[in-house]
This record gives C-alpha cells, sequence and structure tokens, in this order.
C-alpha cells in the first residue's frame, strides 16, 4: 500500500468525506445543517414520501424550528401523513407551507385531524 505519512492520511480522510457527502441525501444534508434554525427551507427540492421520513424523524426532536417551507414538491397524501405524524409530537412548528404538493383531499383531512390535537400550528398554507 501507500506510505503513512501525514499527507496521505489526510488525502484518504478528504475522500472518505466526499464519499459520505455523496451518499447523503439532501434532504438530510439540509436538515443536518438546520438543527438550530428556526426555518427549514425545502421548497422545490423535489421531495417524496421517503424524504418526509427523515423530516418527520427530524421533527419528532428538534425543539428550534418554528417554520417549515415545503411547496413544490411531490409528497402527495403519504408524505403529508407521514410528516403529521411527527407534527403531532412537535410542539415548536407555528407554521407550515405546503403548496403544490398534490397531497389532495386525503392529505387535507390529515392535516385537520393533527390541528385537533396540535395547538402550536397556527398557520398552513396548503395552496393547491
Amino acid at each position: 500500500g501507500q506510505e503513512r505519512t501525514p499527507a496521505n492520511f489526510w488525502k484518504g480522510a478528504i475522500n472518505k468525506v466526499k464519499v459520505m457527502n455523496m451518499l447523503e441525501s439532501k434532504v438530510n444534508r439540509r436538515l443536518r445543517m438546520s438543527q438550530t434554525d428556526e426555518q427549514v427551507r425545502l421548497t422545490a427540492m423535489d421531495l417524496t414520501p421517503k424524504d418526509a421520513s427523515s423530516l418527520a424523524d427530524f421533527l419528532v426532536v428538534n425543539a428550534t424550528v418554528k417554520r417549515l417551507e415545503l411547496s413544490f414538491n411531490r409528497m402527495g397524501p403519504e408524505g403529508c401523513a407521514i410528516l403529521v405524524k411527527a407534527l403531532k409530537e412537535n410542539r415548536t412548528v407555528s407554521e407550515i407551507r405546503m403548496s403544490n404538493n398534490n397531497i389532495g383531499d386525503k392529505g387535507a383531512t390529515t392535516i385537520a385531524q393533527m390541528l385537533l390535537v396540535n395547538e402550536h400550528v397556527f398557520e398552513i398554507d396548503l395552496g393547491r
């Protein structure tokens, strides 16, 4: 193999970080960087129900985010249901922007049910 030198060590470490960054989803990276922010902006990132699961995990443990901007994605009613489950437990999010996610009547009904148990959300934009 290669000679063990400080330069070779750092070269190997940098390559490992590059590979890890490529494997980490854009959503997880954004969430990791937003842990102490009051606003999470994931607008027009082509989010799917799988991404909603990552966001839901984040929301269950996060106590700083107050505003979610999720418009122009592809979460659909399935992703909406996953997100709502986490929002039933979250006590800091007060504003949600989810227009143009194709959640339909089923997703809107799920959100309405969440509002019955979460008194902290006071503004929701579902657009169309």
